[in-house]
């Protein structure tokens, strides 16, 4: 507690305005404000004649016990700021979390209405995971996942048709921009 404070506070416990603090020392009761703001600081004289009349010594008028307040001042912003930055979900949780959400709930559906939307369902809940569990490279890890996913449908059919060739064509494009995507990652961690 500051000089200030304590001022004001030992003045309200013994139910003075600052008026009557102020005619007690001889002074104005504006200086009696500035001290209790802070403004400015009482003469020695003054705080020899305040500790009189609050019965307590000049040390504990003067001296600040701040020290361990403000330690417990600071714990608790750093508790609270800790608090604060532990309870946020980021952008990836919340990202993993809704794609979980989907998943399941493409399961579902998918049991009621279609086989083919517990692929998509199934594909959902495994980005949710990856994206919920790696703490690097979790897009990476994703567009890895979905190459792999990719290359069933491209293997069974085959390279029969013009169309399917372009698929697969573009399916390889795909898997060599990754692996530069990924030299590249891997790389920048290294610096």
């Amino acid at each position: 507690m500051t000089l200030g404070k304590k001022i004001a506070s030992l003045r309200n416990a013994k139910k003075m305005s600052q008026s009557d603090l102020a005619e007690k020392l001889d002074v104005s009761r504006q200086s009696v404000s500035k001290w209790e703001t802070g403004a400015s600081v009482p003469e020695l004289d003054k705080l020899i004649a305040m500790s009189d009349i609050f019965n307590i010594s000049i040390d504990e008028l003067v001296k600040s016990d701040s020290l361990a307040e403000e330690i417990k001042d600071e714990t608790e912003e750093i508790k609270s700021s800790y608090i604060l930055q532990k309870n946020p979900r980021s952008a990836k949780q919340i990202t993993g979390f809704i794609l979980l959400g989907c998943g399941i709930l493409g399961g579902i559906l998918g049991f009621i209405f279609s086989t083919e939307l517990l692929f998509v369902a199934l594909c959902l809940i495994i980005f949710g995971i990856i994206c919920l569990t790696t703490k690097k490279y979790t897009g990476l890890l994703c567009g890895w996942f979905a190459l792999l996913l990719a290359a069933v449908p491209i293997y069974i059919v085959g390279f029969r048709a013009s169309y399917t060739s372009f698929i697969s064509w573009l399916y390889f494009a795909c898997v060599a921009a990754m692996i530069i995507i990924s030299i590249v990652a891997i790389k920048k961690k290294k610096r």
